[in-house]
């Protein structure tokens, strides 16, 4: 395998230091949320959830049964519980869609002011991951309904108590092997690995229709001084 380290790393996402070791578990999931491409939230798996329920009568929202309109879940138990506060009114522009309107779809604290936007995707898989510190992070795992793949926001409090996101697997494609459909960097995309105290997402990069121009694999590592995860791209 050849080993490449790539010392430049995303200047919004990522802060260069000696990482630090940190034990990552297998990653839980924890509950599951569905947002249809007609709109309304379906939620799955949580420990507790008050919501406002869909009245629309006209089709398809007439067959659906379990569609929210606005309301909270709390997946997951204790010290390590994660809130998702939704409301399908209230839009939320989120960057890079400059004028564009999600709805309101927030994961963190029970404060609603202490959670950061994550736009609702088809489905949305949550996944906690533990580790052998106090610090426990949380992977909102986008899926997409029309193909173009999938993606991965981890989250997590700071030092501060301040819930951040750490990284978007979907910046760092665009990064590193520039801004194409996801569906052209492979199958394991969406596959997390856990080795040498690292999250891990494989990639394979197509130039034409199922042929690898380039394959590897992205190592996450967290950097305890900075209290940042690191980036280094492995290219085999």
């Amino acid at each position: 395998m050849k080993k490449i380290f790539v010392a430049v790393v995303l200047s919004v996402f990522f802060v260069a230091q000696t990482a630090l070791a940190m034990t990552f578990q297998q990653p839980e999931k924890i509950g599951k949320v569905t947002y249809p491409p007609y709109g309304y939230f379906e939620i799955e798996g949580a420990a507790y959830h008050k919501g406002t329920r869909c009245t629309r009568t006209d089709e398809p929202y007439k067959r659906m049964l379990n569609l929210y309109e606005k309301g909270t879940a709390q997946f997951g138990t204790g010290n390590d519980a994660l809130y998702f506060h939704y409301d399908e009114n209230t839009k939320v522009e989120q960057p890079p869609y400059k004028g564009v309107g999600f709805p309101l779809s927030r994961y963190g604290s029970k404060d609603i002011k202490n959670a950061v936007q994550i736009s609702p995707g088809i489905p949305t898989n949550i996944w906690r991951v533990k580790t052998d510190s106090a610090q426990t992070f949380f992977i909102i795992e986008q899926g997409n309904a029309a193909g173009f793949g999938i993606y991965h926001v981890v989250i997590g409090k700071n030092k501060d108590g301040k819930w951040v996101k750490f990284f978007n697997t979907r910046d760092v494609k665009n990064q590193y092997l520039g801004k194409k459909s996801e569906r052209n960097i492979g199958g394991e995309w969406g596959v997390f690995h856990f080795a040498e105290n690292a999250i891990i997402m494989k990639y394979g990069k197509y130039e034409r229709y199922n042929v690898f121009n380039a394959q590897g694999e992205f190592r996450f590592t967290w950097d305890d001084a900075a209290q940042w995860f690191g980036v280094e791209q492995v290219v085999y």
